[in-house]
Formats: C-alpha cells, sequence, structure tokens
C-alpha cells in the first residue's frame, strides 16, 4: 500500500509523500519516534544480513504527566517545552537529529477506519472525495478541512478502503513540536497502524490488543489487509470488557473463513495488565494467548522492552537498506 499524509514540509512543496510502507511504497527514513501518554519513544534501524533490518538503537524519554493528552478534537500538546524537550533527547540518542523521522502520533488523535462501499472509485480524489462524505456526520471536527489518507486494500478475495483522518490542527501541533526538537516529518500516522505493520511477524491470524496512552487499540489484518482497527479510551484503568468484544468479532471473522481447522489463531497483547490476559486466556482457549515476549519479531528481538518499542519497529520494519 502507498498510504499518505501531507506533512507540513510536503504540503508547503505541493506534493505528497507515502506516509506508511507496504503499506509503504517508497524507501523509508531510518528513524521513528512515537509520541506516547507518558514518554517519548524513538529508534533508528540498521541493515541487517541480506538487507533485512535490524535496531540499531533505541531510546525512551519520560514525558511529564499532562504534557500530552491526545484528542481528535481538542488541543493536544499542553507542555509544548517539555514535549519538545522530550523529543530532542529521544532524537540525540538514536542519531536523529537533522533527519527526516517517521513521527507517531497517538491513537486517540486520529480515526482510523476500514469501510466498505459498493463500488470504489478508480481516481484517489474520488475515492477522498467518497470518504469525506461518509464521514461527516461521524467525525468530531470538519472532514472538508482534515488531512486524509484514503487507499483501497484488497485480500482474501474482499476490497475495502483503509482511512486515516486526523484534524489539520492536531497534526500540525505534533509536527511543529517534532521541528522544534530538530528533526522533520517526512511520515506521520497513528502509532496503532504501525503497530499493527510489526504485529505481521508474528503470523496470518493474530489480533493485536495494544494498551497505550490511555487507548486501547484492537486491531488485525487478514491476509495483508487490515480488517479492524478499533481504539477506545481506557482510562483510568483498562477493563476486561473493553477486550472481549474485539476478541469475539476477531473469532466470528477467522472462523468464519475456515480457518478454524489445522490453524490455531493468536491474540497478541501489549501493555495489557497480565491478570487480563489471563481471563481472556480462560475464556477464548480457541486461541493462543500471550504478552508481546512470547512472539519476538526480527526487530523486537534486539530491543530491551519490545513491547513498548512495537510501535517504532513497526514504522521501520522495512528500513533499513
Amino acid at each position: 500500500m502507498g498510504f499518505a499524509w501531507p506533512t507540513r514540509s510536503t504540503a508547503a512543496a505541493g506534493r505528497r509523500r507515502a506516509p506508511l510502507a507496504r503499506w509503504l511504497d517508497s524507501p523509508p527514513p531510518r528513524v521513528a519516534v512515537e509520541i506516547g501518554g507518558d514518554a517519548v519513544l524513538a529508534a533508528r534501524v540498521r541493515p541487517g544480513e541480506r538487507g533485512a533490518p535490524r535496531l540499531a538503537q533505541t531510546a525512551l524519554a519520560p514525558l511529564p504527566a499532562g504534557a500530552v493528552a491526545a484528542a481528535a478534537a481538542e488541543p493536544n500538546v499542553r507542555d509544548a517545552a517539555a514535549l519538545t524537550a522530550a523529543l530532542r533527547q529521544a532524537l540525540e540518542r538514536v542519531g536523529g537529529m537533522g533527519r527526516e523521522v517517521v513521527l507517531l502520533l497517538p491513537d486517540l488523535a486520529a480515526r482510523v477506519m476500514v469501510l466498505e462501499f459498493e463500488e470504489i472509485p478508480r481516481r484517489a480524489e474520488d475515492l477522498a472525495a467518497l470518504v469525506r462524505f461518509r464521514l461527516r456526520k461521524t467525525l468530531p471536527f470538519d472532514p472538508e478541512s482534515a488531512v486524509l489518507a484514503a487507499e483501497v486494500v484488497e485480500g482474501g478475495g474482499e476490497r475495502a478502503v483503509l482511512a486515516v483522518v486526523a484534524a489539520r490542527a492536531r497534526v500540525e501541533e505534533y509536527e511543529a513540536a517534532l521541528e522544534a526538537a530538530g528533526a522533520r516529518a517526512a511520515r506521520v500516522l497513528p502509532a496503532g497502524l504501525a503497530a499493527l505493520m510489526a504485529a505481521r511477524e508474528l503470523g496470518h491470524g493474530t489480533l493485536l490488543l495494544r494498551h497505550e496512552g490511555g487507548a486501547l487499540t484492537s486491531a488485525f489484518a487478514w491476509e495483508e489487509a487490515p480488517r479492524l482497527f478499533r481504539v477506545l479510551p481506557a482510562a483510568p484503568a483498562l477493563a476486561y470488557e473493553d477486550l472481549y468484544p474485539s476478541a469475539a468479532y476477531f473469532r466470528d471473522f477467522y472462523e468464519g473463513r475456515g480457518e478454524a481447522a489445522g490453524s490455531r489463531p493468536r491474540i497478541a497483547g501489549f501493555g495489557v495488565p497480565a491478570e487480563l490476559l489471563e481471563r481472556l486466556r480462560r475464556d477464548c482457549d480457541w486461541a493462543e494467548v500471550a504478552a508481546a515476549p512470547a512472539w519476538p519479531g526480527s526487530l523486537l528481538a534486539e530491543a530491551e522492552d519490545g513491547e513498548r518499542f512495537l510501535a517504532v519497529a513497526g514504522a521501520l520494519a522495512e528500513g533499513g537498506q
């Protein structure tokens, strides 16, 4: 997929760049930065064997409480100086100063949807207009002035539209902080979508449950095409009732495609409390349920805290060449 959000620099130049890889079709940057609820995380990749990327360095810079409050329709950056300082600290540690990087936003700052239409336009302009029309009554901000990326995805003989949309002011808040810290955004995307890219390494038929920054992101892809992306506020604490509906939907989807025999689906928890995963394991005996370290990917295996660095690893999964 060639997925695109125009960044401040590309919009100024009157051109568009693709911010998602293979779900990205252009050579990606070697540095990714995620703005989380309590920290800024950064990573840089290097070429590995046969060109496969490997994590060269990671960094985590804490954020003071309340510095960032992710939301789709309200100001997110409450302490710009603190965010800029944390970004600079993380970038310096991974050698990202002065670079173009992938910038990962909190999932609550954007909307990611898998949409189905009877007929999907061929022209990108017509597709974007159709998506904006569909979303006009569901978004807490004006879809006409929002930044939008929409692309047709195919898998298992099915076609759908993957759409990512955010209020322009929210995206520009984060880009401005990154530029003040000494780097530029070549690509911008929600962290959960980058995490789903990393989760592909866990194998076909894996439901991702990621708890980060006061939000629970539930997502899975099917034959390379995203089929579910659901984000719920989960503050002050994650509840079991937040987890189970996505697991039930995943089971219906999995078994409805004749995948029940001869294979076993997985449910991978990232940042999900152990007691909730254990309860999910008891209730979902049809699946393999485990925390992230049980299924390390080629990039995650090299991070000291692979669970926290899932999204930046996914954003860089095809970089390092």
